[in-house]
Order: C-alpha cells, then sequence, then structure tokens
C-alpha cells in the first residue's frame, strides 16, 4: 500500500464510466489506519473515496476501537490524531461491549492521559469529546468509579487546558451525574460538584469559565426542578457564579460566553426557578444595567432583557414580590424609543424583517417586555408609571425620548385598557398632536401606532374621532416615509370600523381622495400602501352605507383595474378590492346602489381563484357572504357556483389555524417551584377592553366561510389569525409590519429547546402567531 494518495487510487475501477461507489482497498487491514486518515485528509476525490469505503469495512472489527486511539495518541501528524479521534468518538460505543474487559480498562486509562499529555488543543477536546461518549456508557453502570476524582483534580490543575478539559466532560456526563450521583456509591461525589462548577465560573480564564457555564447549563438542564430535591442546593449556589461568570464576560465583550449565560438564566427560570429564589432582584438589575448600557452591543442588550422577559412571562410574581415591576418600567420604557441599527444606518426601517429573532433590536425586545407586563401584572402597577413617563417626555426636545412616550401609550393599551380610556380625553390630543411632530418619522408612527391601539381597546374611544381623523387626514397625504404611512393607514382604518354611518359620513370624501390618488399613481405607490388604503375604504364602507354611493361612479372603475391583477405583488390588492365591494352591497342601502354591479363583482371574485392565491380565496368566500347577506334568497342564482368553490377550499389545508391546547399550556403550567402561584389577581384596573361585540365587517372577515367549514370538518374551531379575536386579518396584517413590537413571545418546551441546542440553535423562543408569508401555490408551492 503505497503512502501517497496516489497509491489510494489504484483500487477505484477503470474505465469510461466511473462507479457509482468507490470500493475498499483490497487487503487492508487496522495496520494501515495512519495511511487511511491521511488519504481521507487528501484533496484527490478518488483517494478519499477509496479511504471512506475502506475505513467502512475496517470499522466492523471491534478493534478498531484501540487502533484508532493509538493513533489519536502517538502519531507525529496533528490531522492524523484529531480526525482518528473524531472516528472514534462515532464509532466507540457500538464496539464497546465486544471489546474485553481488559481491553475497555485500557482505553479508559489511555483516555485518560490523552486528555492530560495532549499538547494540541484540538486533539484535546477530539479526545476529551471520546472520553465523554465512554464516561456516559460506564458511569451510569458504576464501572469508572475513579472518573470523578480525576476531573476533580483537574479542576484544580495549573495547565488551562487541563481545567477545560474537566468541564468539557462534566458537561458530557451531566444527564448521567444527576440521575446516578443523586444516591449509591456516588453520592459523595455529588456534594463537592458545586464547588467544583463555581471555582470553574470564577476561573482566570474565560476558555475555562466558558467550559464551566456550559457545564452549569447542562447540569440546570437535566435538574428535576423538585425544590427538595438533593440537586437543588447545588443549583441554587450556582446562580450568584453564573452572575458573576456573566457580568465579567460582559465587561470583556465576550458575547458568546455571555450569550451562554443568558441560556443558564432562562433555563433557571423555566427549569428550577426555586434555585433563584432571593436572587431575582440581582438578576433583573444586572440584565437592566446591560440593557441600558448604549456602548454595549445589539445582540448582548438584547439577551439580556429576553431573560427579564423570560421571567415576566412565566412568573410576574416574583417580580411583583420583589418590588420591581416600576424600577424596571423605568427602565425599560426609554429603550421604546431607542434608535435601531438600520435607523442609525439611516436604512428604511420596512426592510428589516421583525420576525426575525436574530435581528431583533433593543427597542423591539424592550416593547415586547413592556407589553408583557401589562398584560401579566395588575395595572395599577404598570399604568401609573407609563402615564408619568408619557407626561414628562412627551416634550421633550430629544426626538428619542418623544418617541418613547407616545410608543408606550401604545404598547399599554392592551394590558391597561380601562384605565387608560378613563384618562383618554387628557391624552388623545398629546398623541395626534405628534402625528406632526416636525424633525422625526419615528415619533409620527408611533403617535399612529397608539392612535390604533387605543381605537382597539379602549372602550368609548370613537368618542374622540372628531380629533382623531381630521389629523390623520391631514397627516397622511404629506407624511413622504412610506412606513409611517402605513403606520397613519393602520390607525385610520382602526378608527374607521369603530364609527357608525352618521359618524363616519363626514371623512368619506377626504378619504376617496387619498385612495384616488394612490390607485391613479399605481406604478409609483406601494402595493403594501395601496393594500392598506383599500382596507380602509372597505371599513368606510361597511359603516357610511349611503355616504358611499355619491362616489361610486369614481370607485368603481378603479377597483375593477385592481379585480383584473395578476402579478403576486398586486394580489393583495386585488384580494381587498373584493373586500369593498362585498362592503358596498351588504351596508346600508348597497343592495339597491349595486345591483348593476353585483353580477360583474361575483365573475371577477370567481376568476380569483383560478389563480390558486389563498388570501384571494379567502376574501371571495367574504364576498359571497356579504352579498348573502344583502340578497337572501335572491342569491340562489349564484349558490352553485359558491358551493363548488366552497367545497373545492374544503380540501385545502392552506391559510388556517385551528386552537390547539399550547397556548392555554404555556399560560397554565403549573410548576412546583417554590413560588407562589402565578395566577391573575385583577385590581379592576387593567385589561377589560372594549367588549367583544363585532362589526358586520369584522364578523365577516374574522372567520370565512371556507375557514369555518373546514374547521368543523376537522374538529377544531377556525381562529383569526390575530391575538385580538375582534379585529378581522387585513387589519391584523397591517398591524404586523407597523408594530412588530406587541408581538408575543412563546417559550418552547424543553425538549425542543433541548434539540436546538444539539442542532447548534441558541435561540430559545419562537414567535407565536406569525403565518405563512402568503404565496402562490402553483406546484405546490
Amino acid at each position: 500500500m503505497a503512502s501517497s494518495s496516489g497509491g489510494m487510487t489504484h483500487a477505484q475501477p477503470r474505465g469510461s464510466k466511473r462507479a457509482s461507489r468507490p470500493l475498499p482497498l483490497p487487503g487492508a487491514t487496522l495496520a494501515n489506519l495512519p495511511e487511511i486518515l491521511r488519504a481521507l485528509l487528501a484533496s484527490d476525490n478518488d483517494a478519499r473515496g477509496v479511504a471512506e469505503a475502506t475505513l467502512r469495512q475496517l470499522s466492523r472489527d471491534p478493534h478498531v476501537v484501540p487502533s484508532l486511539l493509538a493513533i489519536a495518541r502517538s502519531d507525529a501528524d496533528a490531522n492524523a490524531r484529531q480526525m482518528a479521534a473524531v472516528i472514534l468518538k462515532r464509532r466507540v460505543i457500538a464496539h464497546w461491549q465486544r471489546l474485553g474487559e481488559s481491553t475497555r480498562d485500557a482505553v479508559k486509562q489511555s483516555l485518560l492521559e490523552g486528555v492530560v499529555r495532549e499538547p494540541m488543543h484540538l486533539v484535546k477536546r477530539a479526545i476529551a469529546d471520546v472520553l465523554g461518549k465512554v464516561a456516559k456508557a460506564t458511569f451510569a453502570t458504576g464501572s469508572w468509579s475513579e472518573l470523578p476524582e480525576f476531573l476533580a483534580q483537574c479542576t484544580q490543575s495549573p495547565e488551562e487546558s487541563h481545567r477545560d478539559v474537566a468541564y468539557v466532560v462534566f458537561a458530557s456526563l451531566t444527564e448521567s451525574i444527576v440521575s446516578q450521583m443523586t444516591a449509591g456509591p456516588n453520592a459523595a461525589h455529588f456534594a463537592t460538584l458545586g464547588g467544583l462548577f463555581n471555582n470553574g465560573l470564577g476561573d482566570a480564564s474565560a476558555k475555562v469559565r466558558l467550559s464551566a457555564l456550559r457545564a452549569t447549563l447542562a447540569l440546570v438542564s437535566n435538574a428535576s426542578g423538585d425544590a427538595s430535591g438533593p440537586e437543588m442546593a447545588i443549583v441554587r449556589g450556582l446562580v450568584p457564579g453564573v452572575l458573576a461568570a456573566a457580568r465579567r464576560a460582559v465587561a470583556a465583550g465576550e458575547e458568546d460566553h455571555a450569550g451562554v449565560a443568558y441560556e443558564v438564566l432562562d433555563e433557571l427560570i423555566e427549569s428550577t426557578p426555586a434555585a433563584l429564589a432571593g436572587k431575582v432582584p440581582e438578576l433583573v438589575a444586572f440584565c437592566v444595567e446591560v440593557a441600558s448600557s448604549p456602548s454595549l452591543g445589539t445582540t448582548t442588550r438584547r439577551r439580556a432583557l429576553d431573560v427579564v422577559a423570560f421571567l415576566a412571562r412565566h412568573k410576574p410574581k416574583a417580580l411583583l414580590r420583589a418590588k420591581l415591576v416600576q424600577p424596571l418600567l423605568r427602565a425599560l420604557l426609554p429603550l421604546c424609543g431607542e434608535p435601531r441599527d438600520d435607523d442609525l444606518g439611516g436604512e428604511d426601517d420596512d426592510e428589516c424583517d421583525p420576525n426575525n429573532e436574530d435581528e431583533a433590536q433593543v427597542q423591539t425586545v424592550a416593547a415586547q417586555l413592556v407589553d408583557l407586563l401589562a398584560l401579566n401584572v395588575p395595572a395599577k402597577h404598570v399604568l401609573p408609571e407609563a402615564l408619568q413617563f408619557a407626561s414628562d417626555a412627551v416634550r421633550s426636545g430629544d426626538p428619542k425620548r418623544r418617541h418613547a412616550a407616545v410608543a408606550a401609550l401604545g404598547i399599554v393599551a392592551e394590558g391597561c385598557a380601562d384605565g387608560l380610556a378613563r384618562v383618554a380625553p387628557t391624552i388623545v390630543p398629546n398623541v395626534v398632536a405628534a402625528l406632526s411632530d416636525p424633525s422625526s418619522r419615528e415619533v409620527r408612527g408611533a403617535a399612529a401606532f397608539a392612535l390604533g391601539q387605543f381605537a382597539e381597546h379602549l372602550r368609548d374611544v370613537e368618542a374622540h374621532h372628531a380629533t382623531v381623523l381630521p389629523a390623520l387626514l391631514s397627516a397622511l397625504p404629506a407624511e413622504p416615509h412610506k412606513t409611517t404611512q402605513e403606520k397613519m393607514m393602520y390607525a385610520m382604518d382602526a378608527w374607521l370600523e369603530q364609527l357608525d354611518d352618521s359618524n363616519v359620513a363626514p371623512y368619506v370624501q377626504p378619504l376617496l381622495e387619498i385612495v384616488f390618488t394612490a390607485l391613479d399613481r399605481a406604478a409609483t405607490t406601494r402595493p403594501q400602501v395601496r393594500e392598506m388604503l383599500l382596507g380602509a375604504c372597505a371599513s368606510a364602507a361597511a359603516a357610511a352605507g349611503a355616504a358611499m354611493h355619491a362616489h361610486l361612479p369614481a370607485l368603481l372603475p378603479r377597483l375593477e383595474r385592481c379585480l383584473q391583477a395578476s402579478d403576486d405583488a398586486e394580489l393583495k390588492c386585488r384580494a381587498r378590492a373584493l373586500e369593498v365591494l362585498g362592503m358596498l352591497v351588504s351596508a346600508s342601502g348597497g343592495k339597491e346602489a349595486m345591483a348593476p354591479y353585483v353580477a360583474s363583482a361575483m365573475h371577477a371574485a370567481m376568476a380569483g381563484f383560478e389563480l390558486d392565491y389563498g388570501e384571494l380565496r379567502e376574501y371571495a368566500h367574504g364576498m359571497f357572504a356579504e352579498v348573502v347577506e344583502a340578497y337572501g334568497e335572491e342569491f340562489e342564482a349564484y349558490l352553485p357556483a359558491c358551493l363548488a368553490k366552497a367545497a373545492e377550499s374544503l380540501d385545502l389545508d392552506d391559510g388556517v389555524l385551528y386552537d390547539s391546547d399550547e397556548d392555554a399550556a404555556d399560560r397554565g403550567r403549573g410548576y412546583d417551584d417554590g413560588f407562589e402561584s402565578d395566577s391573575d389577581d385583577s385590581d379592576g384596573g387593567g385589561g377589560g377592553g372594549r367588549p367583544v361585540a363585532e362589526t358586520r365587517r369584522a364578523r365577516a372577515m374574522r372567520v370565512r366561510p371556507a375557514q369555518r367549514a373546514r374547521a368543523g370538518i376537522r374538529g377544531g374551531r377556525a381562529t383569526p389569525r390575530t391575538r385580538r379575536h375582534r379585529v378581522h386579518r387585513r387589519n391584523e396584517d397591517a398591524a404586523r409590519r407597523v408594530v412588530p413590537a406587541v408581538f408575543r413571545v412563546r417559550v418552547v418546551d424543553r425538549a425542543e429547546r433541548r434539540a436546538r441546542r444539539l442542532r447548534g440553535v441558541s435561540l430559545r423562543r419562537v414567535r407565536e402567531g406569525v403565518p405563512p408569508q402568503e404565496s402562490r401555490l402553483r406546484g405546490g408551492g
């Protein structure tokens, strides 16, 4: 067997056509392993293929284990040593029981010597990985009783690499440690484990501290959570060390290390919250200090807030008992106006993805946390702080504080709805004034967001329409920034939906002028802008009734142009045009006024089904429902075609979400954790909001007929894709674009989070309620 890579290729069959799979080298034995490993590292594809085939054949022999270990320990080539250890890690457990006892003992001894004596860090870590595999297989049976003592000695070694490897092995052994060392002959070792881990968390070496944090994370993940269990005392004793290690990592700019510390804190909150008893104030103070430091990186600051958000979602009573809600809000509310990275770079904020957790900004996470507190803590603890901050900051010369002031009022609107409604006469004029802020588009956008939230959640807020809607109609045409325009349209739509025909009539003419301008300039107006304007037009049509009829000659030809669109980017506008038509028909006097146009409207809705676009289907079914409501038995002529389309939709799975027990489990999952119950305690000052009475339009669009039918067949209940059930989905789509700060975060269960870590995914949360992007469905796409 030649030692060069060329010597490995002669076994490859020659001919005009290469073999689909290389054959192993004839006559190869375990003695040829060094040359096979070098061939695996070669750049020649043929040589590597032959080497892989030969290695597969030789790996069937159990004695490949000591042979690979000998190479990992003694070969002169560090790359070959590392490759041997990596391959051994994959093979050792499969052959372990087939090895003789003396061979197993020799392998264990050689592994211990290897992690101590190997000079190359990468090779040492690879050998440590093999040691961890063997340890997991043997420690549980008590056949490697000297291992804990060896690891303890390594943690005291003056050599950094020895200490590092010890915690690497501890991390791989934690599951066995928790199950085996809390009882039986190994219990004595477990009593010293906390001290060893604390030593690592306080080690002078950043590398060792990182390995100790990972070992601590593994320990906490596998702890039982029983407040009286033997491991709880150890976990509780590690909390100060974890916080100290996190502080050192943040101070040194080691964001990756800090990220692991945040993972440990998250796991403590979820799995072993009793370990945090008495430590919550220190934890929150640290996280707020990090989040409030503008000199630190965005990721570091955001992850610190994530930890507090995790605590606020699962254990809000812990914050209340520690009297931390008000101090926390004082730190968080100013962050709601902090500029995002893309703002600092002069980019338009519509280019960022609010649903991408990797790109989430401090502003967004701070707003989410304020929202969580408003929803999960009695309003008497939240609303006074929000109102005090807003009243002081809304007149500030700093646009960031003005932005935070008006945004904060919108963020707490749902959780503190009743209390906020009582002071609406005072706060609405201030927010309206912010719509015309001369120097900051962020302030104007936040004001529009807040007004939209007021319309959705506050009781009797429609009494202020004469103040709000003229200001929105005046500000919208003059607003130069596209994303701020969208926020204004979202607010306008939300307010129009609340009004009856007598109140909405004065706004029809100015609204339609804006709509007509946008539709006439379709080539230069973004589809999202036209889509939202058509949504506002539908709201006005549903409420205004006869006030819209005088404008039909100008409106209908423009809707017809929308209904002829077939490009993907224009299909949402086409769907909204169907919505407008449906509202025009079902509104007061619509049956008579729209009689000449109903047949063509029904034809346009039917034609949309040919495009296989989910939203067109949904809004077509919604339009059918509106026409049925207006026509009653006279709808009989259209009934066969509508039923046929409904039957088609019954067989589709796209665009429907069903209720599950997951959210209820997240909210109601009980923990025997040493904390008091976190059940709600209403003080009458928050929550509540407006009654769940629906407008005709909201009722029609909340659950489309096809969705309702499919839900009945499948045994579920079709739900609106929004957490505010009274708002139809188009309003929610608008809010999704303009208000990412109010989206909920749900916590995945422990098994899924563990699986994510194994896949190298460090994110601990996934967004709740974010539906797939609507797309053309041809070809199963």
